[in-house]
């Protein structure tokens, strides 16, 4: 199980725009273009090498990204991570209820917006879920009036 995103998946996030000081580890700089395979605790830094160090998300670091409802014009999508046997699902799901309050009826997000993630992995999936909001905020969400009310 990962602790955090390996340096190919923080380089991705950094390219789609999610700040550096969100991170709360980092892949420390080595020197002449090398990191380290250990991440450590903290902030990136210029100190040991005078490069940058490759800055890392945690899980819980990745899940403040992910907003707990995302707003469309089609209603209110609320966060939904599950496991189901051997695999975690994470996706924004629009919630129906009976007078009871028993939810009898539950749907994702518009799937070409905003896909339903499944993988064995939680870090992945979570990882794709912040590319894939990110991708949305970026996209979609600038053309949309409804959403941004």
């Amino acid at each position: 199980m990962k602790i955090c995103t390996d340096i190919r998946q923080s380089q991705q996030l950094l390219k789609w725009g999610l700040e550096e000081k969100t991170a709360d580890m980092y892949y420390p700089h080595l020197g002449e273009g090398t990191y380290g395979d250990t991440p450590r605790v903290g902030e990136p830094s210029l100190m040991y090498s005078g490069e940058p160090d490759i800055p890392a998300w945690s899980l819980s670091a990745l899940l403040e990204q992910l907003p707990v409802y995302v707003i469309s014009q089609f209603g209110k999508y609320h966060l939904n991570i599950e496991r189901k046997e051997e695999v975690w699902k994470c996706s924004y799901c629009f919630y129906e209820s009976s007078i009871g309050g028993d939810i009898y009826f539950a749907y994702s997000f518009v799937e070409d917006s905003f896909p339903a993630i499944e993988k064995p992995d939680l870090m992945d999936v979570i990882y794709e879920m912040v590319i894939n909001y990110l991708e949305y905020i970026k996209n979609f969400l600038p053309y949309c009036e409804d959403c941004q009310k």
